[in-house]
């Protein structure tokens, strides 16, 4: 049987931090963990977020890492960036 390694929050913070900063793979890679354990990580910190409406989280995104997103979206499925 697998053992379980238990995380403490700052770690994880850190890591869904990164993942939203550069992608969930990188930062599964990058803090040794499965690629599952940042999604649910996210899910978590994200409803966390929700129940702490108007404060700032891990979250949420800043302008630019929206821009990123879209951008990165553009290029995912090959539309033209700015597409305004």
């Amino acid at each position: 049987m697998k053992k379980s390694i238990q995380y403490d929050e700052a770690f994880k913070e850190q890591a869904v931090k990164l993942s939203y900063k550069t992608s969930i793979l990188e930062a599964a890679r990058e803090f040794g963990v499965s690629y599952g354990s940042i999604v649910r990580w996210r899910k978590k910190y994200t409803e966390k977020m929700d129940d702490n409406a108007g404060q700032t989280s891990v979250g949420q995104l800043t302008e630019e890492d929206s821009e990123n997103v879209a951008m990165g979206a553009c290029i995912l499925f090959g539309w033209l960036w700015p597409f305004w």
